[in-house]
């Protein structure tokens, strides 16, 4: 339009001129526009209305203007500005307004016939989408409003991973997985736990495409594991071994044991006031595992993710990575690897990922010699690195 604009005020200049004594033609300017409609051509018979148009009718400012021009005899550059100013603001106008008669006229939809076309149009209308998505699931508490965004998170991954296109899929995965607040102090609502169900179907869907998209995935699944066990009441492995008490009677216990004599001597010596001790303990860490029936937010997020998310549907993308193509199984024990390092550098280690490594392992060793390879110089490393662990 602003190409366009310009021409405009040159031919209005070339036509209405008298110093100019060669006035453009017709043909000159149809040709003088081509390539200027992204690449393409504007319709001839369009350009040809638009010269008929200012030759007719020349484009000039109001007449007390020109008068003070022809009075004062010379004009002052902020008045010739002015005038400057508002010769371009009418051209504008005019262009736009002979625009939307032209689309009045006609408008003929395409539709893609090449699945190829999908790209293009994605790679230009992704961030209004996600902004969409993003602004009315944060806001909205509507059912039907909230399905059909995630309805969209679901099928904008899908054409991003399907197409690689990685900014785009990034984006839309990180932000589906921040909606189900799993990693922050927000209360978990419906729509959150509608956003959990929307991830764990997207990683079956199009897991063959993830790829480094996986390491968000796993994120959240590992922490959904985390709060499934606060929630089934079931105090997690580690608060076994940070607890001071229970650390003293195993210790107690085993130097009971020695003192026995027997590496299983639980019926003479010290040993047998050190199993009492340690039973009673194990009893009391074992009742301590009562979900808290306070109103805290971590305490009512377990319970619901314990309720209403079902714990076969996360099992499954382990259990079915034999499936995953031979770059997307790649791809997915190496982000399993790096969210099973996140876990063991926290302050209380977690081996949910390195557990669920071994599974994936002993699932994938039917696999090719050349893609079990690439799987184990991997899982190898980090099973090194994990052995050197100082915890």
């Amino acid at each position: 339009a602003f190409v366009l604009a310009y021409s405009v005020i040159m031919l209005n200049t070339d036509l209405h001129n008298p110093m100019v004594k060669n006035k453009m033609t017709k043909a000159e300017f149809v040709r003088n526009n081509r390539g200027i409609n992204e690449g393409g051509d504007l319709p001839q018979e369009y350009l040809e209305r638009l010269y008929d148009n200012i030759e007719a009718n020349e484009i000039k400012v109001k007449e007390d203007q020109d008068s003070w021009g022809r009075r004062s005899g010379l004009i002052h550059p902020r008045k010739r500005q002015e005038i400057f100013n508002q010769q371009s603001e009418d051209v504008v106008k005019m262009a736009q307004r002979l625009f939307k008669e032209k689309a009045r006229k006609k408008s003929v939809f395409h539709y893609a016939k090449n699945v190829e076309h999908v790209r293009p149009m994605f790679a230009i209308a992704w961030c209004p989408y996600l902004a969409a998505f993003s602004v009315l699931l944060e806001e909205v508490e509507d059912d039907r409003i909230i399905d059909l965004c995630l309805e969209g998170f679901r099928y904008s991954i899908r054409i991003s991973a399907i197409f690689y296109m990685e900014t785009e899929r990034n984006a839309f995965v990180s932000s589906l997985a921040k909606f189900t607040v799993l990693s922050s102090a927000k209360e978990m609502k419906e729509k959150n736990v509608k956003s959990i169900e929307t991830l764990i179907q997207v990683a079956h869907e199009v897991g063959n495409f993830l790829q480094d998209s996986w390491g968000q995935v796993l994120h959240c699944i590992s922490q959904l594991d985390h709060l499934q066990v606060l929630g089934a009441g079931v105090k997690p492995e580690d608060q076994f071994f940070t607890n001071t008490e229970h650390v003293k009677v195993l210790k107690g216990r085993l130097g009971g044991q020695r003192g026995a004599g027997k590496i299983g001597g639980l019926k003479t010596g010290p040993s047998t006031d050190a199993t009492r001790r340690s039973a009673e303990t194990s009893k009391k860490l074992v009742m301590d595992t009562t979900p808290s029936q306070g109103d805290s937010v971590i305490d009512l997020k377990a319970q619901i993710i314990s309720e209403k998310i079902d714990v076969v549907s996360i099992d499954r993308i382990f259990s079915a990575s034999n499936y995953l193509n031979q770059d997307a199984i790649v791809d997915f024990v190496r982000n399993l690897c790096m969210v099973s390092r996140e876990e063991l550098e926290q302050k209380i280690p977690r081996t949910f990922s390195l557990q669920k490594l071994v599974e994936v392992t002993y699932y994938n060793m039917d696999r090719i010699r050349y893609v079990w390879t690439k799987i184990w110089m991997i899982i190898s490393d980090h099973l090194i690195t994990v052995g050197l662990h100082p915890n």
